[in-house]
């Protein structure tokens, strides 16, 4: 990084700090604050096939702090595939500890990664889709229905890093109808917001009818600091007459 870089450099890729001559730290040639974040790069231990130990010896700078990096973006991906690059680098960002200078600096970044803290989420705000406890779409079931709504909920964050992960949403109930009538009751993302399963709504997940509590694990749905919307169904057979639903 620090030194004259003798190779030409194509101005479309000038993103980055080529040229720096210690000590002077200054934001590269676009304008941008480099490196983003920083990551353990000193007396690092892995596992080494041929060491006769099952460790190699120790290793550093970016062939350490790289692995650290994406091993903390890997757990974030599994507890939520849905992130997009601009989520993890927003979340990784905001999560680390503070090193070097207050703020985002040239030498740390944003300060050093933390993988507990980027794939813990933050708490978050739910309410009602008719505004606060109200969540009440339909108090009816009909029959040969593969979606009727029956309630909905909007999910947001208000804390940094403003991006998280429902992990679990369980509802209480009570029915008049049993699982001959109602065959599962399915979770989906209501992509339009307009309290109906459409084309395009994204089904996240179906469990079998429950006459009380009605539990949804394992959802990996992330959560913004703009609302998302979540809507209860109910999937029926073919059955008469309708069954009232108590909530």
């Amino acid at each position: 990084m620090w030194g004259a870089y003798t190779y030409p450099i194509d101005p479309n890729h000038m993103d980055y700090p080529y040229s720096r001559v210690a000590p002077v730290e200054l934001p590269d040639s676009m304008g941008l604050l480099k490196p983003d974040v920083s990551a353990p790069g000193e007396g690092s231990r892995s596992t080494y096939v041929s060491s006769g130990t099952g460790y190699g010896s120790a290793f550093g700078g970016t062939s350490s702090a790289t692995p650290h990096t994406a091993g903390c973006i890997a757990l974030m991906l599994s507890i939520n595939p849905e992130m997009l690059p601009a989520d993890i680098s927003k979340v990784i960002e905001l999560t680390s500890v503070e090193k070097g200078a207050p703020g985002k600096d040239p030498r740390y970044g944003t300060g050093r990664i933390d993988a507990l803290a980027a794939t813990t989420s933050p708490k978050f705000t739910v309410e009602g889709v008719n505004g606060g406890y109200n969540l009440l779409l339909n108090a009816t079931i009909i029959p040969n229905d593969t979606a009727r709504e029956l309630a909905g909920i909007k999910i947001s964050t208000d804390v940094l890093p403003q991006v998280g992960s429902l992990k679990s949403l369980t509802f209480e109930l009570t029915t008049g109808a049993n699982e001959t009538q109602i065959l599962s009751f399915d979770l989906y993302w209501d992509k339009d917001k307009n309290n109906m399963i459409n084309e395009g709504d994204r089904k996240l997940k179906s469990v079998p009818f429950s006459a009380a509590s009605i539990t949804f694990d394992s959802l990996k749905f992330k959560f913004l600091d703009t609302a998302r919307n979540i809507i209860l169904a109910a999937r029926t057979s073919d059955w008469h007459p309708d069954k009232v639903l108590f909530w």
